[in-house]
């Protein structure tokens, strides 16, 4: 439902505590493989403190909010961080894809003819 959707991104930090949970989640990935190894987190995942379907959740929230038209402009200031995220190197690609599907929704109209 678009105005569920619409309620849910107007509450100001609701984007930005989504994000900030899958950016913590990709920081602990980060030192769990410099210091154990790619394969303890390939092993464990929740070894970074959160399973990948809650990642996947995050992600799908934050693509469910950009799907409505109206909740679009709330991602701008964060569009850095989406990119960042979706550049990752150690962060789960479906929930990169998702994010990345974010960014085409929200930013499509924004870049330069070439």
């Amino acid at each position: 439902d678009t105005s569920c959707a619409r309620a849910v991104a107007m509450q100001h930090p609701s984007i930005s505590l989504l994000l900030d949970f899958l950016e913590t989640a990709e920081h602990k990935a980060m030192t769990v493989a410099n210091h154990h190894g790619i394969n303890a987190l390939r092993d464990n995942p929740e070894i970074m403190g959160t399973s990948l379907d809650m990642l996947r959740r995050a992600a799908n929230i934050l693509h469910n909010l950009a799907l409505v038209p109206e909740n679009r402009s709330l991602f701008t200031q964060h569009q850095q961080r989406l990119l960042s995220l979706v550049m990752s190197q150690i962060l789960d690609q479906f929930v990169a894809q998702i994010l990345s599907d974010v960014l085409y929704l929200c930013f499509q109209g924004e870049l330069p003819n070439s």
